[in-house]
C-alpha cells in the first residue's frame, strides 16, 4: 500500500506539471478520476467480489488499476489509448515493483476468465463507446462482468446484474453491472 501512496503522491504533481504541457483535452482524451473508496464499494459487490483479474478500459492515469492491485489479489490489466499515461504507469510499476500489472494501448485479443471489465464512460463519445464495447463483447470471456459507469448498455450478450448509485468527482452516477452471457 505504500508504493501506491508514492504513486499517488507523484500523480498529484504529474497532474499540476502536465497542465503547462498537454494537448488540449477533446472528446475522447478527456477523463475524470474516479474516487478510489468509491470504487472499492463497487469492486466489493457480491457479482464481482470473486473475479481474479480486473481490466480497466480508459484507464487514465492508471490510479484505479493499481489500487486495485495494492489491496486485493488481482492481475490488473490496464487500457488507454494515450500512450503517456501507459509509459508512466509501466514505469512505476518497475520501480515500486508491482506485479501482475499489465498495459496496453489496444484491447487484447484474449482475457482470462473470470474478469472484471470496468468502464468510465462519462466522457466518451458515443460513437468510440460503441467501437470499444463491440470489441469487447468479441474478447470478453463468458461470465466476466462489466461494470458501466455512467450509460446503461444494450446489448443481447449483456445481462443486467444491479444497477446501483454512486458518487463521484463530478456528481451522483448510476452503476451498471452486466454479465456477459
Amino acid at each position: 500500500m505504500i508504493r501506491f501512496f508514492l504513486f499517488y503522491f507523484y500523480i498529484i504533481h504529474y497532474r499540476a506539471f502536465r497542465l503547462f504541457f498537454r494537448e488540449p483535452l477533446t472528446g475522447d482524451t478527456n477523463y475524470c478520476s474516479s474516487p478510489l473508496l468509491t470504487v472499492r464499494r463497487i469492486l466489493s459487490h457480491q457479482s464481482v467480489a470473486n473475479q481474479t483479474h480486473f481490466v480497466d478500459i480508459g484507464c487514465g492515469e492508471g490510479l484505479v488499476g493499481l489500487f486495485v492491485r495494492s489491496w486485493s489479489d488481482r492481475h490488473v490489466v490496464l487500457h488507454d489509448v494515450q500512450s503517456h499515461f501507459l509509459t508512466v504507469i509501466s514505469f512505476f510499476c518497475r520501480l515500486f515493483c508491482v506485479s501482475r500489472v499489465m498495459v496496453s494501448s489496444t484491447v487484447l485479443e484474449v482475457y482470462p476468465s473470470p474478469s472484471v471489465f470496468f468502464c468510465v464512460w462519462s466522457t466518451w463519445s458515443s460513437a468510440n463507446r460503441k467501437a470499444v464495447l463491440a470489441r469487447l463483447l468479441n474478447v470478453m470471456p463468458r461470465g466476466s462482468v462489466l461494470v458501466s459507469v455512467g450509460v446503461p448498455l444494450s446489448s443481447p450478450a449483456l445481462l443486467e446484474i444491479d444497477k446501483i448509485s454512486e458518487t463521484f468527482a463530478w456528481g451522483k452516477s448510476n452503476v451498471y453491472y452486466y454479465n456477459h452471457a
